[in-house]
């Protein structure tokens, strides 16, 4: 049989027909969480009889069953994403992911974010926001000065490195 390549994401849209049983027996309230919505989990590993889950900081170990595979856009739960702004409809904000689910009807994820205290409600797509991954790189900084020559104001620019 060949295994997935890990990690993947996707979901279960319904409660296992083996019930409890597809999961560990320690996991298996772990796993209702996951359950009540159409959370987006990431399978990270498969260890011959259970694969490992993760949403955010829970995890829980289920067996192979019948699952929506989803294809991932990068961005995790605890990722760090400016929101893009549409014209004056929509504050930009840096937050971070909350919880993932499936959109049955888009064929995608949507995100939830918080910023600060404040968990928007609001659904974004992974065209709405941009994930904050790379450190930006600055340019050596100029300085622009003023110094007088032969009795006029010259702008003089020097380059501090």
């Amino acid at each position: 049989m060949r295994w997935p390549q890990l990690p993947d994401y996707g979901c279960i849209l319904r409660w296992p027909h083996d019930s409890d049983d597809v999961f560990h027996p320690n996991d298996v309230s772990a796993a209702r969480h996951c359950f009540r919505t159409q959370c987006v989990f990431r399978r990270d590993s498969f260890d011959g009889v259970y694969y490992c889950c993760v949403y955010g900081q829970l995890q829980f170990r289920m067996k192979p069953c019948l699952w929506l595979p989803v294809r991932s856009d990068g961005i995790d739960i605890g990722d760090w994403v400016e929101t893009k702004g549409v014209g004056m409809s929509r504050e930009i904000f840096v937050g971070t992911v909350e919880s993932m689910q499936f959109a049955a009807h888009k064929n995608c994820i949507h995100y939830k974010l918080k910023h600060g205290e404040m968990t928007y409600h609001a659904n974004f797509s992974a065209s709405e926001l941009r994930l904050l991954d790379q450190k930006v790189q600055l340019e050596p900084r100029n300085e622009f000065r003023l110094e007088p020559q032969s009795g006029e104001a010259a702008y003089q620019m020097r380059e501090e490195s």
